[in-house]
């Protein structure tokens, strides 16, 4: 499911690259309108589709390079502030975040000017508190989709939840403990972590399943307009993103950049 590396697009003919190029933008599409669709439901806490005016306002942060992770940080800030002041108005669209996506953003562009010589971002990038957070709150979700698995004869399912909450126990203590957050190799971690829960996801699907399943997936990308270059790699993240529904796992990655 990774996808095709900068250098690898460096030594391609200009045609290869280019459709190799498309295919990244398709993928990072997909994640970027699927995510803040997901997030935004889920707190909204009604399945309701998302309207034209969503998707139009989803695009426009899209085309101003508003980093996903930024997106979502908001979305998931917006609707805890609603519920401390106990606010009942229904939340019916998006727009219902745009302020603090607008905060966010703007804060996440002061950060980006602190960056040192090497381009990498310092320890402030990353709040030690919400990566602390985020990582109990792994944790928590694992364990219940661990029980389930467990209690489903899905033994080898529940090892692979059973390991990665033991990784995420180590690196919480690093975070909690290191004089200087090493953030970045927190992230990194956490993003390979996620590549093995997809995989031990497929693995847990029978032959039959899995071929009926992506083919499911493939259907249901037909709307995104999807070519048939990015065709594969889309419908594994689709079929990853249902998996991971099904069973309650969730999303690792503090950063989806």
């Amino acid at each position: 499911m990774s996808r095709v590396a900068p250098e690898v697009l460096e030594g391609l003919p200009a045609r290869f690259a280019t459709a190799a190029g498309a295919m990244n933008e398709c993928a990072n599409r997909f994640d970027y309108f699927s995510e803040i669709e997901e997030t935004f439901i889920r707190r909204r806490g009604k399945p309701l589709l998302l309207s034209p005016l969503d998707w139009s306002l989803i695009d426009e942060w899209k085309r101003r390079g508003i980093p996903l992770h930024v997106v979502l940080r908001a979305i998931e800030r917006t609707f805890d502030a609603r519920r401390q002041s106990q606010r009942h108005r229904p939340v019916r669209s998006l727009a219902y975040c745009r302020e603090e996506v607008e905060a966010l953003f703007a804060e996440w562009l002061e950060i980006q000017q602190g960056r040192d010589g090497q381009g990498e971002a310092t320890s402030e990038a990353i709040p030690r508190a919400e990566l602390v957070a985020h990582l109990a709150s792994c944790r928590k979700a694992l364990c219940a989709a661990r029980q389930k698995a467990e209690s489903e004869g899905e033994k080898m399912l529940a090892a692979k939840l059973h390991q990665v909450d033991a990784r995420l126990a180590v690196m919480s203590r690093r975070a909690q403990g290191e004089t200087t957050l090493d953030a970045k190799a927190i992230c990194d971690e956490l993003d390979q972590l996620e590549e093995e829960l997809a995989r031990a996801l497929f693995d847990a699907l029978t032959p039959d399943e899995r071929r009926a399943r992506l083919r499911a997936a493939e259907r249901e990308l037909v709307a995104y307009g999807a070519n048939d270059g990015a065709l594969r790699e889309m419908t594994e993240r689709l079929l990853f993103k249902r998996l991971r529904e099904e069973r309650a796992i969730p999303r690792l990655s503090f950063f989806y950049l």
